[in-house]
């Protein structure tokens, strides 16, 4: 195998985690991340006294923040990367199906696709 198949064989590791067995088990990830984003808003409410609202797209890029960290301790640790990419997807879903929920404050990046803005 060229270094060049390695990107290519993580994501699509990825992708089938994603689309496969655990999307069936816990349910698209847009709710089960926007459910993990509500349940985090009312701990930080009740701990702290804060009134923050995470989505499910913020869950996903403080999950590979939380993935970069045991990186950090152990970069060769296939999981991490592969469960990095599968966050950086689900996040991007996310974002991709609030975005077409809602017609409040889009903005585009250069290839079109409509994102919205955080609130």
């Amino acid at each position: 195998m060229s270094t060049s198949d390695y990107s290519a064989d993580l994501l699509n590791a990825a992708l089938q985690v994603v689309t496969g067995p655990r999307r069936q088990e816990y349910g698209d990830p847009e709710h089960d991340l926007e459910c993990s984003g509500q349940l985090m808003s009312a701990w930080l409410n009740r701990r702290f006294g804060v009134t923050i609202a995470i989505t499910g797209a913020d869950v996903s890029q403080l999950m590979i923040l939380h993935k970069a960290a045991r990186l950090a301790h152990t970069p060769g640790h296939h999981d991490s990367w592969l469960d990095q990419a599968g966050y950086a997807a689900c996040g991007w879903r996310c974002t991709a199906v609030r975005a077409d929920q809602s017609a409040s404050s889009p903005m585009t990046t250069g290839t079109g696709t409509v994102l919205l803005t955080p609130p």
